[in-house]
């Protein structure tokens, strides 16, 4: 089983173990509990990188080789006109919902 399904998996029996708690016995109670924070802490291992991630310039994480995001490494490396376009009308749609803070005024203005 692929780590990400495994690690869903974790977190949807964890889930279940928290609701279905006993409530009439705190022995129980804490077991159950403490099951579900070890799998929480499996789900969360499983998700984790075995490698440290590497960045891009402008700090942007670059997938891993091998994950199926190749293209985007690509671009990364070697961007063209129709990237470059492709990123300044994402900013600018972003700019018009208003994602980006306010900008400062520059200390040389």
């Amino acid at each position: 089983m692929e780590p990400i399904k495994a690690a869903i998996r974790s977190r949807q029996a964890a889930q279940r173990k928290r609701v279905y708690a006993s409530e009439t016995d705190p022995i129980r109670h804490s077991c159950d509990m403490g099951e579900a924070r070890d799998l929480d802490r499996q789900a969360t291992a499983l998700l984790m990188p075995q490698k440290p991630l590497r960045r891009g310039l402008s700090d942007e994480i670059i997938p891993p080789e091998g994950s199926g995001s190749t293209g985007l490494e690509s671009t990364l490396k070697t961007p063209d006109n129709l990237a470059l376009e492709a990123t300044i009308q994402r900013t600018d749609l972003a700019d018009k919902v208003r994602c980006f803070p306010p900008s400062q005024p520059s200390k040389l203005d």
